[in-house]
């Protein structure tokens, strides 16, 4: 008789603990919310069914990503484009500070050169931080 109390002791301490859980999870919010983002930081995508909707939420996050950074490198050629047509003063400042943006980026194209040729014609800069023999696309 002895052993069923203490196992009924324990169940109850049990229920009691996740009781308390239950209430807070229920009242507060942002305690649902950090335990949520516990949980999904916690899981590990590979280890997911093929058709489990947190994987397909992980390939959804990685195009939007991909579409981002492609949307942030266009940003970045049209602002030294614009810059670059504007014949009222000289940009050479904005567009080297541009094209080192690009640059990191890893937006390597015919607007690199560009900006490359308008810095020099400008600013007299030989060395911009180009490999020689490095191609564009």
């Amino acid at each position: 008789m002895h052993d069923i109390d203490d196992i009924a002791r324990t169940l109850s301490v049990l229920g009691g603990i996740l009781s308390i859980i239950v209430a807070s999870l229920t009242i507060s919010p942002t305690l649902r919310g950090r335990l949520a983002r516990w949980l999904l930081q916690s899981a590990d995508p590979q280890d997911l069914p093929h058709d489990a909707p947190l994987r397909r939420l992980g390939d959804r996050i990685d195009t939007i990503q991909d579409s981002l950074d492609e949307l942030q490198r266009d940003t970045v050629k049209n602002t030294i484009l614009h810059l670059m047509r504007d014949d009222g003063e000289d940009h050479s400042q904005e567009i080297a500070y541009e094209l080192a943006k690009l640059r990191k980026l890893g937006g390597d194209c015919w607007v690199v050169d560009a900006a490359e040729s308008y810095l020099l014609a400008h600013m007299g800069v030989k060395d911009m931080g180009v490999k020689p023999g490095k191609e564009r696309q």
